[in-house]
């Protein structure tokens, strides 16, 4: 049932387990010995997010049991609004038996919220569980899994793909969680044949139906909220960087901001890597032939006649400058609507992007935003 209810005030519930509200009727269901605080929510704002979200939502209602390596103690749950630096809900827990539950539509739509434990010592709170954030997931009817966080006042939308970890992943949550700009960001999970359940953010056999699928949700999303083509910026690092170049130029978005990203992918897969497995569950071999067609993917694109500016912070001594960076943009530079801006830095370990592509991102974005 849901815990979040319009209400202003700290409100000191002796005896009551949950808050629930069924259309405008609240109702209070008395079990055990509970204190929360519940902050001004908005109906109105509910039905919004209900409308928008509910059906791709992977778990609507969060359980909170009384965490089983603290002994049976007054021990306190704190929900921490890190957008608006709020708590909605400090609520005290006594036993085992108490949980809480959280209705996640009752949330405010930026979704950035993070909880911890608290036990009462020498007559102050402290922490006995470190803060974790929040995970909101959704999942459409194509399989397409993402987080979103709203940002009402923006008129941009910022895409983020991940790179090619061991598991499927969302990259940046936390590096671009202060940038006041919608974001959504996309898992790379789409099959069983490969190691991490990637496909480069491709497709199956030739098909490119990943493809199709993510600038479905990509449209779905920026017409809601209302953002243009030319106002999507699409991010990430290596294959990420892949992914947000080739949705870029493929679909219209006006900006890219990358690390050190791939671009011919066949190359990457089979030449100078020897990701087998996902050259065959993209393309369908392995052979020439799959790699000169793994290859035109992106440059097949690069005839947009949509303005595209294309933001690249890069290793020197990095493999992707010189085999896929460069050759690109020698590609590309008749076609004026592509428009590079390159930051070179004095590396040539990949795994270095990690830490030089943050701040960069974080840079260039803010100042697509202020344009």
């Amino acid at each position: 049932m849901p815990l979040f209810l319009v209400y202003d005030d700290i409100i000191n519930f002796d005896l009551f387990k949950f808050i629930y509200y069924e259309g405008t009727t609240t109702y209070y269901i008395q079990l055990s010995s509970f204190c929360i605080i519940i902050s001004n929510f908005e109906i109105k704002d509910l039905k919004r997010i209900d409308n928008m979200f509910k059906k791709d939502l992977e778990k609507r209602y969060i359980t909170f049991n009384f965490p089983k390596d603290i002994p049976e103690q007054n021990t306190r749950f704190v929900l921490y609004n890190e957008k608006d630096k709020e708590f909605p809900i400090l609520s005290n827990m006594h036993s085992k038996e108490d949980y809480l539950k959280i209705d996640t539509l009752s949330l405010k739509p930026h979704f950035q919220y993070k909880y911890k434990f608290q036990i009462r010592r020498n007559n102050e709170w402290v922490t006995a569980k470190p803060y974790q954030y929040l995970h909101i997931n959704f999942k459409n009817e194509n399989n397409v899994k993402y987080r979103l966080f709203r940002e009402p006042e923006s008129k941009h939308l910022l895409v983020c793909f991940s790179g090619n970890g061991n598991v499927p992943a969302y990259n940046y949550i936390g590096a671009f969680s202060d940038l006041k700009v919608n974001r959504l960001y996309i898992k790379d999970d789409f099959t069983s044949k490969t190691f991490n359940k990637s496909v480069f953010y491709v497709g199956t056999n030739q098909k490119n139906e990943v493809m199709d699928y993510i600038s479905d949700l990509i449209e779905t999303i920026s017409k809601k909220i209302n953002v243009d083509k030319k106002n999507i910026i699409c991010c990430g690092t290596s294959k990420g960087g892949y992914a947000a170049i080739l949705y870029a130029l493929t679909y219209g978005y006006g900006h890219c901001v990358v690390g050190s990203p791939t671009i011919y992918l066949g190359n990457s897969l089979l030449v100078e890597g020897n990701l087998r497995e996902h050259a065959k569950i993209i393309s369908g071999n392995i052979n020439q032939s799959s790699i000169k067609w793994m290859n035109n993917i992106l440059l097949s694109k690069t005839k947009t006649t949509n303005t595209c500016k294309i933001n690249v912070i890069i290793g020197e001594g990095e493999r992707r400058y010189n085999k896929h960076l460069l050759p690109f943009m020698e590609f590309v530079k008749d076609n004026k609507n592509i428009v590079f801006q390159t930051q070179v830095e004095d590396f040539k370990e990949h795994k270095k992007i990690a830490k030089f592509y943050p701040p960069f991102a974080r840079n260039t974005i803010s100042n697509i935003l202020k344009d």
